[in-house]
This record gives structure tokens, C-alpha cells and sequence, in this order.
């Protein structure tokens, strides 16, 4: 960016826009997300980027933090893991509007497209199981994608599924065989699926407790 003084501008025989010519540029206007059916306010010459992704916006910062958790002793991870999931609590109503839109996409038949939503960190003494048998283990951090939550709606019902975040950072008597993890919240059975860098649900169902 050069700044031009008048003269400048006289010299090089420049004209200035003049603010009422700008207006309409400096409106914004709603577009949809073509793959999240998301709506976003945007300004006309300004877009998102060509790598933009809603779910991974924000993902990156979660993995590494879970990383870091999986790094602690487990004294230390006790009294970390509450704090960070308390960060991402704050989020809450922002993963309830996305089941609600999700259902609401569901209902008309649109296809999803992977979006993942961050649900948390295990529980350390759920963690703790895993890493005891699979000490490999890179992070406690769990994530769902869009067609899970999809089937979840289906299974669990909306309000069960809206409270996943809570189910899944909860303390509970698990098991585990090296890449599958389940335990019983609420009556709700959850299968969460272990990776390399973080953790999916990947079945969720109502049971008799």
C-alpha cells in the first residue's frame, strides 16, 4: 500500500471514489456455506479463503491441546483436563445450534459434508484406561462428525444428543480393547473409536441401566 499526497494524485492524473459511490460495498450480505449450509455475514470482494473449513477453523488448536494432555502426568492431567474442557464448554450453544441444524438439514433430505465438532477430553481416569493398554495413545481429545450426529438424532433423540459434550467429558466405568472405547452415561451407551491424533464417536444407543 503507497499513500499519495493531492498533488500525487494530481500529478498522475488520478481520481478519488467518492464515499456515496462505496456504500453498496461496505453493505454486507448473508451467504450460505456452500458445505456446512452455514450462513455468514461477508463484504463483496472478501471471502473465507480456499481452505476454509468451519470445522477445522478452530480443530487445530484442540488437537494440540490434547496432545499436550496426553504428554502430562497424570496428577498434573487430573486438574488440567477440567480447565480446557471448561474452555470449550464456553461453546456449548454453538454445538446446539449445530445439531439443530444438522436435524434440520437431516429433515430435508441435504447431504452433510464431515464437518467435525469438538465434544471434549475423555475424563483422566478414562484416559488413564486407555493409555494403560494402549500407551501410544496421542490425545483424549474426542470429536463427532456431521453423520454421526445425524444417527445420533436418530437413536438418542435431539436433547440427548445436544448434551453430548456433557456425556462424553463424564467419569464412567469403561472398557476398552486397543482401539474401542465404551462406557454407559445416563443411560446412554457411547462408543467412541481411538486415533492417532484425536478420538470419534462412533456409536451412541439408549440402554437399560
Amino acid at each position: 500500500m503507497v499513500s499519495l499526497s493531492d498533488a500525487d494524485i494530481k500529478r498522475m492524473g488520478l481520481t478519488i471514489t467518492p464515499d456515496s459511490a462505496l456504500k453498496n460495498y461496505q453493505k454486507p450480505f448473508t451467504e450460505v456455506e456452500p458445505k456446512t449450509g452455514e450462513e455468514l455475514e461477508r463484504l463483496t470482494g472478501i471471502d473465507l479463503g480456499w481452505d476454509y473449513n468451519p470445522g477445522l477453523a478452530w480443530l487445530g488448536a484442540d488437537k494440540v491441546t490434547g496432545q499436550m494432555l496426553a504428554k502430562l502426568d497424570h496428577q498434573i492431567r487430573e486438574v488440567a483436563t477440567p480447565i480446557f474442557n471448561n474452555a470449550i464448554n464456553e461453546s456449548q450453544s454453538y454445538f446446539k445450534s449445530q445439531v439443530a441444524t444438522i436435524a434440520a438439514k437431516q429433515s430435508l433430505g441435504k447431504p452433510d459434508y464431515g464437518t467435525k465438532l469438538t465434544l471434549g477430553h475423555l475424563h483422566p481416569n478414562l484416559f488413564k484406561t486407555v493409555l494403560d493398554i494402549a500407551p501410544e495413545t496421542k490425545s483424549p481429545l474426542v470429536v463427532i462428525d456431521e453423520a454421526m450426529i445425524k444417527t445420533a438424532i436418530q437413536l438418542i433423540g435431539f436433547e440427548q444428543t445436544s448434551e453430548l459434550m456433557k456425556l462424553v467429558q463424564t467419569q464412567a466405568d469403561p472398557t476398552f480393547n486397543h482401539s474401542v472405547l465404551q462406557y454407559v452415561v445416563n443411560g446412554i451407551l457411547i462408543t467412541i473409536e481411538v486415533g492417532p491424533d484425536m478420538n470419534r464417536v462412533v456409536a451412541v444407543k439408549q440402554v437399560d441401566v
